[in-house]
């Protein structure tokens, strides 16, 4: 959170955040992917980015409401809805 709020621009940071983006599906523990999705929403309305970088992080969001696993299913719905808010 504390990487998003002060704006530290650095490529590795993307990286975090796809795999921040698929933990928030992916991960066991309900609390993580909470978590995940509420710190990748904030770098997503916040961080300077291209807009095609925008454009990709949303496609993904929206691939993974195709999750195998409804729990994922459902937490990429969340993250979705909360963008959306």
């Amino acid at each position: 959170k504390t990487i998003t709020a002060r704006r530290f621009l650095s490529a590795e940071l993307y990286d975090l955040m796809e795999t921040l983006l698929e933990q928030s599906v992916r991960s066991q523990k309900i609390n993580l992917r909470q978590q995940c999705s509420d710190v990748f929403v904030k770098y997503l309305l916040e961080y300077p980015m291209t807009d095609e970088r925008v454009e990709q992080h949303l496609k993904q969001a929206i691939l993974n409401t195709k999750y195998e696993y409804a729990e994922g299913r459902l937490s990429a719905i969340g993250l979705v809805n909360k963008i959306a808010e």
